[in-house]
């Protein structure tokens, strides 16, 4: 039996308390009493059987390459919505299919219009709920304040985060659009951005199209904005003034090779790495044993069987050879690198444990040859569903492992970056050779 659970309860009250939060429609009371006109109005546009394009910036206060943190940490996302007779209809990218789901919403009216998505719904709560990951959710709102409508589009803002959230009405058809977010998602995956002219600079370029976040650097200035996808390619948070230029949308250019402007008059070249995956099925291998890898990460193989062993030495656990380099699935139904590692019993016991962590896998700009391999997160991101993605990250049952592998792959990321090349004694092989030290090196299947 599905539960309906009440997310939140709005009440107002008269305090003789001066903390108040400003009205953006008037102090006097007559703006007070235009409020139930507005939300009539609002209610005869939206509920038309009609489905709206609700681009949705959860409040993350999180750092980007270790800039100032902002609130749009996270970037933004899109969810599809049907309103009718208080009941919201919603699809998203978030999801790993088009499927709708069906809850109730409310129209708020107290100091300030509003809409409240006040019954559970797996897809609009996305962000809200809470889990063993994110005990205080990922910045979601479930309630968001109406600021105004232009020419057909309506500016919202989250109540707990505190972020423009931006509804327009959806042309075309709704799985397609989804289905294209998606195309555009796994196509940006993994590229990076040369550097580019603007107004006479030079500007250096960071862009992950996981984190959703672009930085324009010049003259030491970081212009930093978070983005959502579009049918086209990304659209800003809000517009980027670089170098006096604004900027607030890049287009995927035909030919697939940079993102522009609308205009046409900036374009920035894709960085693609030199080993890119895919598909989930394209699975690179790393073997620690003599002849594929150097002693040094040999050595820190066997001690990371030490320390597993001691820690569960009553299964007599054994941390496999084998190392895989893969796509896992993320929590907002993406893709992120990472590794996978089989721990398996011996003898006495049948089975075993794999194991999973994120890791940053980019190219480099101005060494097309390289490879930078980082860490994403704590330890305990290291168990990790592969495909199941709509479930919860594995509980963290494992997390005895979690520091000695922290430490192995954390060796691992302290060498980089890699140089790629073909293997010479194995066609079917890269090898990746530290650029901090080149007596560091493993081979990687293609």
């Amino acid at each position: 039996m599905k539960k309906y659970i009440t997310l939140l309860l709005t009440a107002s009250f008269i305090t003789s308390c001066s903390y108040k939060e400003d009205n953006p429609f008037g102090d006097d009371r007559q703006a007070l009493q235009r409020i139930p006109e507005l939300m009539q109005g609002y209610k005869k546009a939206w509920e038309n059987d009609s489905y709206w394009l609700f681009t949705v910036f959860p409040g993350e206060n999180k750092s980007f390459q270790g800039l100032p943190a902002t609130n749009q940490g996270r970037g933004g996302y899109n969810f599809v919505i049907k309103l009718k007779d208080g009941k919201v209809i919603a699809s998203s990218e978030v999801a790993s299919d088009n499927n709708e789901v069906t809850s109730y919403f409310t129209y708020n009216a107290n100091e300030a219009p509003g809409v409240s998505f006040d019954t559970h719904n797996k897809i609009l709560h996305h962000f809200y709920v809470s889990s063993y990951d994110y005990p205080r959710g990922k910045g979601g709102d479930v309630e968001y304040l109406i600021e105004k409508e232009e020419n057909g589009t309506y500016i919202f803002k989250g109540k707990l985060s505190g972020n423009t959230m931006v509804l327009t009405s959806l042309t075309g058809d709704r799985a397609t659009f989804l289905n294209k977010i998606r195309e555009n998602r796994f196509f940006l995956f993994g590229k990076i951005l040369a550097p580019v002219q603007i107004n006479g600079k030079t500007v250096n370029m960071l862009f992950s199209s996981l984190e959703r976040q672009i930085v324009f650097s010049y003259d030491g200035n970081n212009v930093q904005q978070a983005f959502a996808l579009t049918e086209k390619g990304i659209k800003f948070y809000e517009p980027a003034d670089v170098n006096s230029v604004k900027i607030t949308e890049l287009y995927i250019n035909n030919a697939k090779t940079a993102l522009t402007t609308p205009d046409g008059a900036i374009t920035i070249n894709f960085v693609n790495p030199p080993i890119i995956f895919n598909g989930t099925d394209d699975i690179k291998w790393a073997t620690f044993d003599t002849g594929s890898a150097s002693q040094d990460l040999l050595d820190q193989y066997a001690t990371l069987n030490t320390a597993v062993k001691d820690l569960y030495y009553w299964y007599d656990l054994n941390v496999d050879k084998d190392l895989q380099i893969r796509l896992l699935h993320n929590d907002d139904s993406g893709y992120v690198v990472g590794f996978k590692k089989y721990l398996s019993f011996d003898e006495r016991w049948s089975g075993g444990n794999d194991t999973f962590y994120e890791i940053n896998f980019d190219a480099v700009v101005g060494h097309p040859d390289q490879i930078a391999i980082s860490l994403r997160g704590e330890p305990k991101s290291q168990y990790y569903k592969v495909d199941h993605p709509d479930e919860d990250l594995l509980q963290n049952r494992y997390s005895w492992f979690a520091s000695p592998m922290y430490n192995f792959y954390s060796y691992i990321a302290s060498k980089s970056p890699y140089t790629v090349a073909d293997d010479p004694n194995n066609a079917n092989y890269y090898k990746l050779t530290s650029v901090k030290d080149s007596n560091t090196w493993f081979l990687l299947s293609k």
